[in-house]
């Protein structure tokens, strides 16, 4: 009877689970989600310039890991990455950078921009002048104080770049015009601005100077391109137009508002023949 009594209480024992044998539940296994490729605020890089990504993999519980990845990129005339990620700026236009790991593949599209931040000065030869009104072109186009084709004249920019955008200021001689603020880079790298500017001209009349259109581009320690500037005076008919080409202005200063005078020609806007009525 005593060996039966045991039995039964091993029995119920075991049908109540008091044996101790179970475990602890376990929750559900993690997954990788998507990898990300960052700084995503490093997604504009200037040509020449370098830039470190990495690949994150975010996993279904919400926690991240930065992992090893393969890196690669589509363009690699606009942008290069190496082993380690990092980037380099080659040229103008955009590129994807593709960065591949064990538990997935990510991907970020860049953009490289031309460098325009800094100082440029030099000078530029007019290709061109028509004047209309009290704008008399045998004052304005022709003669030894007139704007006619083959003239050269100094020329001072100073630009201030973030990303992609640009402002600052065109001298002219010695009138000063201020870049428009919504001025960009193109996707091509070209810089397209226009520019304006007011002075006080030989006679006391008000006088303003308008660069518009500006086509340029920084071609490594240089800049070349071509622009148009209007002089219009208040009161007076007409205007005055003059089309000009830099002649590869070289960057003198890598920050902007660094005085650089130019490397020739005295001559300035304000010392030519200023309007005067008909």
């Amino acid at each position: 009877m005593k060996k039966a009594a045991v039995a039964v209480a091993l029995m119920t024992l075991s049908a109540c689970g008091g044996g101790g044998g179970g475990g602890t539940p376990t929750g559900p296994t993690k997954t990788p989600g998507n990898v990300v490729i960052g700084p995503s605020t490093a997604g504009m890089i200037k040509i020449g310039d370098e830039q470190t990504y990495t690949a994150t993999v975010n996993w279904s519980d919400g926690s991240q890991t930065t992992e090893t990845a393969t890196w690669t990129s589509d363009n690699s005339s606009v942008a290069t990455i190496d082993g380690t990620g990092k980037a380099h700026g080659v040229g103008s236009g955009e590129a994807s950078l593709v960065g591949s790991t064990s538990h997935g593949t990510g991907v970020l599209k860049i953009r490289v921009v031309p460098n325009y931040q800094g100082t440029w000065t030099g000078d530029y030869t007019i290709r061109g002048c028509s004047a209309t009104g009290a704008y008399d072109p045998r004052e304005w186009c022709s003669g030894n104080d007139g704007f006619t084709t083959g003239t050269i004249l100094p020329i001072v920019m100073a630009f201030t770049q973030n990303a992609d955008k640009v402002t600052g200021t065109l001298t002219l001689g010695s009138v000063t015009t201020n870049v428009d603020a919504t001025t960009s880079i193109g996707i091509d790298g070209g810089l397209r601005l226009t520019s304006q500017g007011t002075f006080t001209g030989d006679d006391g009349s008000g006088n303003t100077i308008t660069v518009n259109p500006a086509s340029f581009r920084a071609n490594g320690p240089s800049m070349v391109g071509s622009f148009t500037w209007t002089w219009t005076s208040p009161g007076y008919s007409g205007s005055a137009v003059i089309s000009s080409e830099l002649n590869s202005v070289p960057r003198t200063a890598s920050l902007m508002g660094v005085e650089a005078m130019p490397r020739h020609f005295s001559n300035t806007l304000d010392l030519m023949r200023a309007t005067r009525k008909p």
